[in-house]
């Protein structure tokens, strides 16, 4: 009842902006394009020249300039690295003009420029609170390993994200988990996005267009987390001729297919395919070239990408798309775990007739599944499937943007187990949410101000949480500008497992959790969600051209927090009757405190690009019964990166990272652990075996030692046709042979480090 409430509430406002927003008298608008691929320009500089009144481009590069006085003006576009457009325009009373234009590249464009004049203006013109943008070239520039540039490797170069390197390695972003973490694939969310080998994602660099990390206050258009969010967004095919790429490497190897199904051409109707397909042959490269890591490098995967681009005259877009990935890690007879993904998705952006806001929707279904066995143990497996669905219209009016959205998400997430003792446990959960949202910006001559309002429904648990929001962005001088943002948000999913299971491949999903302490630190509980607040605070300089400067503290207020109870040992069945309760609850409730600053410096310059990003942070959790620092509490993080164009064939990076020691609870001593058969019959006791058990120090009390490792890479590139390359890279991770270490047996008291030296050398062929 509470969802359908909420969905007429946000339908007739939706209605209401359409409406209201379509009424201002004069206007131009439309989209500016290349014209030679058709890809759309963003930030593209649009004004009327006579009265100086203009508009820049979106992501999508459409722009509008409203209120127009009746008159004859010249309408200018100008873009860096394109040639300069004008065109007379004649506006009547009420006549709203839509003209689409396609700017010509100039003879000394270099994509570089292009791309770096975007990353300029989208910093003077966005408030970029805590948002890092990277785009393709950035990912193919980075120190690889295995020879192939991959996401999950240049996320860790970051500040504020943590990677817990080795098997199963998963990102944490300024002191959430990887669940808090929400990772959109052109809009769609995917559950898991790293391979188990912890190097690589599920998407090939090659078909990435763009990703923006946004590390915490995060705007009102994201929802259902309390950390982060990845927003990554593909390609479409090549637009002009049908086009591929082979590569092949020790760890991974891959085809590329692309092309127009309808050549497009100005003015005119067209449709692209684009086919991606990887997959790692280390199960018989390993042996071959890495046999002095048999029994480190035991994983197999592969990824498999398609999407159906069209698009028409008037600025309509559209996008089918689908993939699928499988991922398998086997260690021997101990352990084999594997899971699955897959799904796909609709996507549209359109001008509706006689509307002057772009219309933006959004449906999809996906599935992730995972299974685990250990030994003897019995399986355990978990799911997640469902769909969502996603409506937004963008208004633009000159400085004012504005943005209302409505979205549904339904899934189902089941986690099967059996308890140390061999009781089988079941969760089962179906889940829906229903959200609005209305998102304002506006920018006046030195202030940007970017917020709005979340209005998020969970049905399973009936619970609805309002959720504002607020950038800001200063320029105290046009070089010099103070920025800083505020939110609430929540959230209703949480891992399968214990967040403080240092080393597990098993990545689970369960909602709704159920059968949770009625109190908290003394007092009621009143939500099953998750929840949290941020707040940002910092500064961004550019020094001079090429050189800039970033500067941001954080503060991140988990005020609740649902884990599992590791120290479960009965039931609430009448027999346990006198034990504790905080013995018999399948989860537990903590807060958490996460603050830090991250500073930055990046220098780019002709054939030159380096950056050097240093992280402070102090991660905290608190529970009724203990306080302590989580095993990816880093506190000191650097980050380096050079690369070096020495000429139109060579180009060499360089990579070297610093990380201080993650917490670990030491071992105090060792006790022989009885069977349960022999506690129920003391007089026979001294008739059994037990088995080790280790007693533990206190929780998280030590640090392990300091982290630190040097990545090289060379590529060479060489033109054998007009539309043929070949690009080799030699790559050698951990160049030093630094032993840091990953995980320490205590019973057998021996220390299992990390990837020791690498080498690779991979090749890829374009035509």
């Amino acid at each position: 009842m509470k969802m359908q409430r909420l969905a007429y509430l946000f339908l007739p406002l939706l209605m209401v902006f359409v409406h209201v927003h379509s009424a201002f008298g004069q206007e131009v608008l439309g989209f500016v394009y290349d014209a030679e691929t058709g890809a759309p320009l963003p930030y593209a500089n649009v004004v009327l020249k006579e009265i100086r009144q203009g508009a820049l481009t979106d992501e999508n590069g459409f722009y509008r300039i409203a209120r127009v006085p009746v008159g004859t003006y010249t309408l200018a576009i100008s873009y860096l690295g394109y040639e300069a457009y004008e065109k007379r325009v004649t506006l009547s009373k009420g006549r709203k003009i839509r003209h689409n234009v396609y700017l010509n590249p100039t003879v000394l464009k270099l994509k570089e420029v292009v791309v770096e004049d975007a990353a300029v203006r989208e910093r003077k013109e966005e408030t970029r609170i805590s948002k890092i943008s990277v785009r393709k070239q950035e990912i193919l520039s980075l120190p690889s390993v295995g020879g192939e540039p991959d996401l999950v490797q240049y996320l860790t170069l970051l500040p504020g994200v943590i990677s817990k390197s080795g098997p199963g390695g998963q990102i944490y972003i300024r002191g959430g988990t990887p669940i808090q973490n929400r990772v959109l694939l052109d809009g769609m969310t995917i559950y898991n996005p790293f391979h188990s080998i912890g190097l690589y994602s599920v998407l090939d660099a090659d078909i990435i267009q763009k990703v923006d990390v946004y590390s915490a206050a995060f705007g009102p258009q994201y929802g259902e987390r309390v950390s982060a969010v990845i927003d990554i967004r593909t390609r479409e095919g090549n637009r002009k001729r049908w086009t591929g790429k082979l590569g092949v490497g020790p760890i991974v190897e891959k085809i590329t297919i692309e092309g127009p199904l309808r050549k497009w051409a100005p003015h005119k109707p067209s449709a692209t395919l684009l086919l991606n397909f990887r997959s790692s042959p280390l199960s018989t490269t390993g042996p071959i070239f890495y046999p002095y890591l048999r029994r480190s490098l035991p994983f197999d995967f592969y990824d498999a990408y398609g999407k159906l681009a069209w698009s028409l005259p008037q600025g309509t877009r559209a996008s089918l798309f689908g993939f699928r990935h499988q991922d398998v890690a086997v260690f021997d007879s101990v352990l084999h775990h594997q899971w699955t993904a897959h799904g796909g998705g609709f996507n549209f952006l359109l001008l509706p007739p006689g509307s002057s806001s772009t219309l933006e929707g959004l449906m999809t279904y996906s599935d992730y599944g995972v299974e685990q066995q250990e030994g003897d143990k019995p399986a355990r497996n978990s799911s997640i499937n469902g769909f969502e669905a996603r409506i937004m219209l963008h208004n633009y009016l000159g400085k004012t943007r504005s943005t209302i959205g409505f979205e549904i998400t339904g899934y189902a997430t089941r986690l099967r187990f059996s308890t140390p003792v061999g009781t089988p446990v079941n969760y089962e959960e179906f889940t829906s949410n229903i959200s609005g949202f209305w998102r304002y910006y506006r920018q006046w001559k030195h202030v940007i101000l970017d917020g709005g309002i979340r209005v998020q429904y969970y049905g399973s648990v009936q619970e609805t949480r309002l959720e504002p929001r607020l950038q800001f962005k200063a320029f105290v001088t046009p070089a010099f500008r103070l920025k800083g943002g505020v939110g609430r948000y929540s959230q209703n999913l949480l891992n399968g497992r214990s967040d403080r299971d240092v080393v597990n491949l098993f990545y689970s999903i369960i909602s709704s959790p159920s059968h949770l302490p009625p109190t908290f630190m003394g007092e009621p509980r009143t939500s099953r969600l998750e929840l949290g607040r941020h707040a940002v605070l910092g500064f961004e300089w550019d020094v001079r051209p090429g050189i800039t400067f970033d500067v941001e503290g954080y503060v991140k207020a988990f005020d609740q927090l649902v884990n599992f109870n590791r120290s479960k040992l009965y039931t609430f069945d009448e027999e346990f009757k006198d034990h504790p309760d905080f013995l018999k609850y399948d989860f537990i409730i903590e807060r958490g405190l996460a603050r830090g600053a991250d500073v930055s410096l990046r220098w780019k310059r002709d054939a030159w690009d380096a950056s050097i990003h240093y992280s402070w942070a102090v991660n905290e959790r608190t529970s009724d019964r203990l306080r302590y620092p989580p095993h990816w509490d880093r506190r000191h993080n650097v980050n380096t990166f050079v690369t070096y164009r020495l000429n139109k064939h060579w180009q060499v990076s360089a990579r070297w990272v610093y990380g201080s020691g993650f917490p670990f609870t030491q071992t105090a001593g060792f006790y022989e652990n009885l069977p349960a058969e022999a506690l129920e019959s003391y007089e026979n006791i001294y008739q059994y075996n037990g088995y080790p058990g280790v007693l533990y120090g206190p929780y998280n009390a030590a640090r392990l030692p300091d982290e630190h490792r040097l990545d090289l890479s060379a590529t060479y590139r060489q033109q054998l046709r007009p539309h043929m390359e070949l690009r080799v890279i030699g790559s050698v991770v951990n160049a030093y042979n630094r032993a840091n270490i990953f995980y320490f047996d205590r019973f057998r008291f021996q220390r299992v480090d990390q990837l020791p030296i690498l080498p690779a050398l991979s090749a890829s062929l374009s035509f």
